[in-house]
């Protein structure tokens, strides 16, 4: 799996504002247990509030924090790209495959003030690890890119 450091302290410090997890996600197997996209929790039991997970869970798409799955929902397709998001504005988070929204939106205000470092492909103990491949995965900080369906990207994000 891939650790982005957090030299910083507060890359991944979203407080209680808006954010958005996206990338792309291709599942060989789909599992009953937890397979972490991305992570700031560092064990499948790390209930400190505030820090996530991003998992697939039997195929569905499933934001966690603290103790408990915040939504899950959807389906992702084996052996198939398919673009995720996470977003959260004004407190709600949404999730997002194929730019169609899964679920209903979540109320979760928690605040998120971490200085851990976030894992791709599994938590940092690697007992989750991610079956098949990840790729464009992007954190944006204070901004919600989707609230809504969308068209998902169909090619590489842009560095502005």
């Amino acid at each position: 799996y891939l650790t982005v450091y957090n030299t910083a302290g507060d890359n991944f410090f979203f407080g209680t504002g808006d954010f958005t997890i996206e990338g792309w996600l291709y599942t060989t197997t789909v599992a009953a247990g937890a397979r972490t996209i991305c992570a700031t929790r560092t064990s499948a039991s790390d209930t400190t509030a505030g820090r996530f997970s991003i998992y697939l869970r039997a195929a569905a798409l499933e934001f966690y924090s603290g103790s408990a799955a915040v939504v899950s929902a959807g389906t992702a397709t084996t052996n198939t790209w398919t673009h995720f998001a996470v977003t959260r504005n004004s407190g709600n988070i949404r999730l997002f495959l194929a730019g169609s929204q899964v679920g209903s939106t979540t109320s979760f205000t928690t605040s998120m003030p971490t200085a851990l470092n976030l894992t791709v492909g599994d938590n940092a103990a690697g007992t989750e690890s991610w079956n098949g491949y990840l790729d464009e995965i992007r954190v944006t900080k204070g901004y919600a890119r989707y609230v809504a369906n969308f068209a998902a990207p169909t090619s590489a994000h842009l560095l502005l």
